[in-house]
C-alpha cells in the first residue's frame, strides 16, 4: 500500500506499508486514515482467479470498503487492486505499455489536488 502526503508544493517520499493480502487493504487504509493526515492513500494489490469465485468476492468487497472509507474519512482512497485471471494478465498491467501503478499514482495526485482546491475555496 502506498500513502502519500502532499503539501501545497512540496512532495514528500511516499509511505509504504505492506499487508498479507488484498483483503487486508481496507483495514490498513482505514488505520492510516484514522491515525494520520494523508492527502491520498493508494491501495495496490493483485487477486488472481482460482477454481472458485473467491477472487470476485475479494474484488467486490474491497472495492466497496475502500470507497466507503474514502467518503467517510473525506480522503481520496485509490483502489489499485487488480482482479485478473492469471499471472500474465497481472504482469501485462505493470509494464511499460500499460502501467496501472503509474495510473493509480496519477489519480491520487489529481484527487489530492481536487480535495485541497475545495477545502480552501
Amino acid at each position: 500500500m502506498l500513502a502519500r502526503r502532499l503539501k501545497l508544493r512540496v512532495l514528500r517520499a511516499p509511505v509504504i506499508e505492506r499487508v498479507p493480502g488484498a483483503a487486508e487493504l481496507p483495514f490498513a487504509a482505514a488505520t492510516l486514515a484514522k491515525h494520520s493526515s494523508f492527502d491520498a492513500i493508494i491501495c495496490i494489490g493483485v487477486v488472481i482467479a482460482g477454481d472458485t469465485n473467491h477472487h470476485e468476492i475479494i474484488g467486490d468487497s474491497t472495492a466497496t470498503a475502500l470507497l466507503d472509507l474514502s467518503i467517510a474519512k473525506k480522503v481520496p482512497v485509490i483502489n489499485g487492486i487488480l482482479v485478473v485471471n492469471n499471472l500474465s494478465q497481472a504482469q501485462a498491467r505493470a509494464g511499460d505499455e500499460i502501467n496501472r501503478g503509474k495510473e493509480f499514482a496519477q489519480a491520487a495526485l489529481e484527487m489530492a489536488q481536487f480535495t485541497k482546491k475545495w477545502k480552501t475555496n
